[in-house]
C-alpha cells in the first residue's frame, strides 16, 4: 500500500487529478452522448449525487464548457449542452492522458508492458469475482 500511496503523489501523475473525477467523468459522457443530457441523467451517469451535479454544472458552466437549457414543458428538468470550448477542453484532457499512458509504457517496454496487462486483467477477473460473491450474500 505505501507503494500506491508513493507513486499517487508524483507530481507527474498529478496533473492528470487536478479537476475532480465528477468534472472529467462529466465532460466525458456528455461527449459520449453527443454533448447533450438531462442533468439528472448525467448525476446517475457519473454516480454522484444531484447537489454535486449542480456544483459540477456551475463550475463548468463558469468556465464556458457547457450551457443549460430547460425542458419545454417541464422547467424542472435541465438539458446540459456541452459548448465548443467544453469539446476542446475534453479533447484536450483526453489526448493529455493519452500521452502520458503512451510515455509511461514506452518507458516500461514491450515486455514489462505485457506484464501490466496480465495482472491487470487478473485483478479485473478478482474484482469481478468478489463483486458476484457480494451480489450473492
Amino acid at each position: 500500500m505505501e507503494f500506491v500511496s508513493n507513486i499517487h503523489g508524483i507530481r507527474n501523475l498529478d496533473s492528470l487529478s487536478r479537476f475532480s473525477r465528477g468534472e472529467a467523468k462529466f465532460l466525458e459522457s456528455l461527449h459520449d452522448h453527443g454533448g447533450k443530457m438531462q442533468a439528472k441523467e448525467l448525476a446517475n451517469k457519473v454516480g454522484i449525487s444531484t447537489a454535486r451535479v449542480t456544483a459540477i454544472l456551475n463550475m463548468e458552466e463558469e468556465k464556458g464548457y457547457i450551457r443549460r437549457e430547460a425542458i419545454a414543458g417541464d422547467r424542472r428538468k435541465i438539458n446540459v449542452i456541452m459548448t465548443e470550448s467544453g469539446e476542446k477542453e475534453y479533447q484536450r484532457r483526453h489526448q493529455e492522458v493519452q500521452d502520458k499512458f503512451t510515455a509511461y509504457f514506452e518507458f516500461l517496454g514491450e515486455d514489462d508492458t505485457e506484464h501490466f496487462f496480465r495482472i491487470m486483467n487478473r485483478t479485473k477477473e478478482f474484482m469481478e469475482t468478489r463483486r458476484k460473491e457480494n451480489q450473492g450474500e
